[in-house]
Order: structure tokens, then sequence, then C-alpha cells
């Protein structure tokens, strides 16, 4: 059986847990709203054809780009060997 103390310390220890998942609960609110936020501003831009044309081209020019460096790599490394 819980004495009077006991149940005291029990219902402060049960408020004070009340109150941190209130916080946390906030927390996540608030976290969830931004990433909303980034979904649909991710939607705009990626949902359009012109957002999937410009990241296409954006993908392109990675590409492009990588394959140069590893051409200059290449370059550079039959140059560095033959030294």
């Amino acid at each position: 059986m819980i004495g009077a103390t006991g149940l005291d310390a029990l219902v402060k220890r049960a408020g004070d847990m009340a109150g941190d998942l209130k916080d946390v609960a906030t927390e996540v609110r608030g976290v969830v709203s931004d990433v909303r936020q980034i979904t649909r501003r991710a939607a705009d831009i990626f949902g359009t054809e012109e957002g999937e044309r410009q990241v296409q081209a954006m993908l392109d020019n990675i590409e492009q780009i990588t394959e140069s460096i590893k051409d200059l790599v290449n370059e550079n490394s039959k140059v560095v060997t033959t030294r």
C-alpha cells in the first residue's frame, strides 16, 4: 500500500511527466509543420513540368561534370605515371 507521502510523490511525478509529454508534443507539432512546408515547396518546384525539366537538366549537368572530372583524373594519372 502506498502511503500519503508516496502517493503525493507519485502524483507529482505523473504531473511532471504530463508536462514533459506536452512539451514533446508541442515540439513534434512544430517539426511536422516544418516538414509540411518543405513538402509543399518541393511539390511546387518539382511537381510541375518546368520543375521536372530543371531537375533533369541539373542531373544531366552533374553527369557531364562527373565524366569530365573522370577524364581529367585519368589524363593526369597518365602524365604522373610516365614521369
